[in-house]
């Protein structure tokens, strides 16, 4: 991280509808301010089978191939939690707001909630990243470990969670997230559905909509032993125009072995 996190106080982010509360779950006195409620809860309340909710995850590997890293969370997460606040937000009540919280003494579930919502407040409500880090303090400024790293190395972290919002920013800047996804549930579960299995079976995802995608090595993929992934390079009877068909190792081949479900 860099620079040690405030001490947790209850903030105003929405005037008289939300609050950022982070490190106060279970803490009686935030019912005189109004409705407690998790903000990583919100990415599992609405997900559906195969989307990661409120945990770290990268498709294809074990959590322990992950090492030290432990965000940020992933796409659909993101958009469970927008939908899910946004929806949450809609029935507010006057003199009765909500209060987003995380576990006390949990840094990681605070920093992956501080780019959850500074990424609602860019998408949903168009504030700028300065405007959000005005509202959240120094929470913009932590780091995270570099992914596969296993062991704690801090001056290599580079990744700020202010950087995820920035992301965002750009985002819906230029039309790559259509802030619409966040306030239907028919658009939100269509998208989630889209990424989840693309990224599970051909672990390939947009970084820009129709027109770059991402992609891991053919062969890693094809040699995936978890079976909703693809398992041809290329498309079946097309071999004789030229394309090598792809040899499948057994999945208890020690180096498909190290591959995660």
């Amino acid at each position: 991280m860099s620079g040690a996190l405030k001490q947790p106080v209850v903030k105003e982010v929405l005037p008289k509808q939300l609050l950022w509360g982070p490190e106060q779950e279970g803490n009686a006195s935030l019912e005189s301010m109004g409705r407690a409620l998790s903000a990583l809860g919100l990415c599992s309340a609405s997900a559906q089978p195969g989307e990661a909710g409120g945990k770290y995850a990268v498709r294809h590997y074990t959590i322990e191939a992950c090492g030290i890293a432990f965000g940020p969370l992933g796409f659909e997460s993101l958009l469970r939690f927008c939908r899910g606040l946004d929806a949450e937000l809609q029935s507010v009540q006057t003199g009765s707001p909500i209060v987003l919280t995380t576990p006390k003494e949990n840094y990681k579930a605070r920093m992956n909630a501080a780019v959850l919502l500074g990424c609602f407040l860019v998408l949903k409500h168009d504030l700028s990243v300065s405007d959000v880090a005005a509202k959240l303090g120094n929470e913009g400024d932590q780091k995270y470990p570099c992914a596969w790293c296993h062991t704690s190395s801090p001056e290599d972290n580079v990744l700020t969670v202010a950087d995820c919002w920035h992301g965002a920013k750009i985002a819906r800047r230029l039309g790559w997230v259509n802030p619409e996804m966040v306030e239907d549930d028919g658009l939100t579960d269509a998208m989630c559905k889209s990424y989840v299995s693309m990224s599970s079976m051909f672990d390939a995802t947009w970084m820009i909509p129709g027109l770059i995608m991402v992609t891991a090595d053919p062969t890693t993929v094809t040699c995936d032993p978890n079976p909703a992934t693809c398992k041809l390079l290329v498309p079946p009877g097309t071999e004789g125009d030229g394309h090598a068909t792809s040899a499948l190792h057994d999945p208890d081949d020690a180096e498909t072995a190290s591959i995660a479900d």
